[in-house]
Order: structure tokens, then sequence, then C-alpha cells
């Protein structure tokens, strides 16, 4: 995993979907947040579950083991809503492909990825998010620095063209920052 990876100095910094969580703080230290990242409730479109209210004790929705979506499923759901925990979301979509599962929860970001390559499914968001933000060692000297360059792309717009790029609309083409050079 990324935190044990940061913990022994095997890697600088974790760049991923990372929720800062008072349990991870402990191990890491996380820059300002760079994202928020709404929860969402993948399912086919032919039973397009549309929100919490559609879901009943016959669905068994997935999720992936040991994530923020998992906590906040097991927090925010019906304590008769199953819930399958999964190492990886390739195996909860295929899963849910072969109608195994009723549905899935990952981020937004994630779905409308996961929705583009499946054209069989749908998503609808749920009522709640996460920030996601960098983890890095803790006492990096790094922190400083990457702080300050989410700040100057945030405040340039950068930030925003990235995560429409990479997070929102993977297809979209734009090359207006591809050659941006970043300097920590």
């Amino acid at each position: 995993g990324l935190i044990p990876a940061l913990t022994t100095n095997g890697v600088q910094w974790a760049v991923a979907a990372m929720t800062p969580t008072e349990e991870r703080r402990q191990q890491v230290d996380f820059s300002i947040p760079y994202l928020k990242d709404s929860a969402a409730l993948i399912s086919l479109k032919e039973v397009a579950l549309e929100n919490l209210q559609t879901l009943n004790p016959t669905h068994v929705l997935g999720v992936q083991l040991g994530t923020t979506h998992e906590n906040n499923a097991r927090k925010q759901l019906d304590s008769e809503i199953l819930l399958r925990s999964y190492p990886r979301v390739q195996e909860m979509v295929q899963d849910l492909r072969l109608k195994r599962i009723s549905g899935l929860i990952v981020g937004e970001s994630e779905a409308k990825k996961i929705v583009h390559l499946n054209s069989q499914l749908c998503y609808a968001l749920l009522p709640w998010s996460d920030d996601k933000a960098i983890a890095l060692p803790k006492n990096s000297p790094w922190l400083s620095r990457v702080n300050k360059a989410i700040e100057t792309l945030a405040q340039d717009g950068s930030l925003a063209q990235l995560i429409q790029r990479w997070n929102v609309d993977p297809h979209s083409g734009d090359e207006s920052f591809s050659n941006k050079k970043f300097h920590f």
C-alpha cells in the first residue's frame, strides 16, 4: 500500500485519490486538499439505482476494501444493505456486470471513467464527499513546496484544467497546460 511505502522511505510522496483521515494523519502528512470528490453509486442501466432511497435489503453493494468509501458506506447506509468489500475496483465492476452485486460505490471521478468505458452502467451521486490530498512521509521537507504548488495551480486555473482533463473528462484532448513546467 501507499502508506507503508511512505513510512519506510520507499517513496517521497503519493499523488493518488487519497483522503486525509485522522488515522492516516498519524502515519503520514498530507498536503492541502486539491480535489473534493463526491461518492457515486454505479449500477446497471436496467436497474438504475438513483439514490439511497432506491436501496432495499435485497441489494448487495461493492466497496473497495480499506477506503473511505467503505467506511462512509458502513456509516451512512441502512444496516440491512449488505456491503461486500473488494481488493480492487475492477473486480467490483466485473461482479456488477455479471449481476453478482447490485451496485458499487466509488468516487465520482472514478465513476465517470468506469461508466464511460462500460455503456451498460450508470451512476448517481451520493450525499457525501471527501477531500483528496497528496500524502508525504512525516516531517517531509517537500510539504511546504507541494502546498505552494497546489496553491499556484489553483490560482492560475491549471488545477481546474488538470481536474477536467484527468478526473472528469478523460478524452478532452486539451493540451493547453501539458508543456507547463512546475518547479518545487
